[in-house]
């Protein structure tokens, strides 16, 4: 709301902007499946391409979890901030920690499925690909701002509502998947 009072050209990113940044990741056409409306780990590399190459701890593995680096190709440095679900209805908790942290990372979408929860797209430790899934508002996760690229609107740190925020401009990887938009 306060980026709209504010004239922004900055938004709190749509489903449709993650599906479109996540799909431009992924290098197997067949893998640009992001859009999909499944709460699912989707794709097969771009959660791997966008986390950071750093800070996600190795934790002992079962048999179908494995450690996946992160590669950062692309600059934008997925930290693993971890996942706070809204427990409170079931556990009535509010001081709940963050489950995950060092280990998974929520991000928010500004898009709503049909119960009025919002997607979120979910980086892991164990794997290259990443979760859509759908939380309630008392949920708490990272957020990321975006913005459309207009080749001339692209400043590394950028003032947001009064407050510095660093940028990135992100170019697809793939020549068949055009993508450039501007995202902190």
């Amino acid at each position: 709301k306060a980026l709209t009072e504010d004239k922004s050209q900055w938004r709190i990113p749509t489903k449709e902007d993650w599906d479109e940044l996540l799909n431009a990741m992924e290098t197997n056409p067949q893998a640009r499946i992001h859009d999909s409306l499944s709460n699912k780990w989707l794709g097969e590399i771009a959660g791997s391409a966008l986390k950071s190459n750093n800070m996600w701890k190795g934790y002992e593995t079962s048999v179908k979890e494995i450690p996946v680096e992160g590669q950062d190709v692309v600059g934008l440095t997925v930290y693993p901030l971890g996942i706070g679900p809204d427990r409170n209805e079931i556990l009535n908790d509010s001081n709940a920690d963050i489950e995950g942290f060092t280990k998974l990372s929520g991000m928010w979408t500004n898009t709503l499925d049909k119960t009025g929860n919002a997607y979120v797209k979910i980086f892991g430790y164990n794997s290259a690909q990443v979760d859509q899934d759908t939380y309630g508002d008392g949920a708490r996760m990272s957020i990321r701002l975006v913005k459309d690229y207009t080749y001339s609107n692209y400043n590394e740190i950028e003032s947001i509502l009064g407050l510095p925020y660093p940028t990135q401009l992100v170019y697809g990887i793939c020549d068949d998947m055009p993508y450039v938009k501007i995202w902190t």
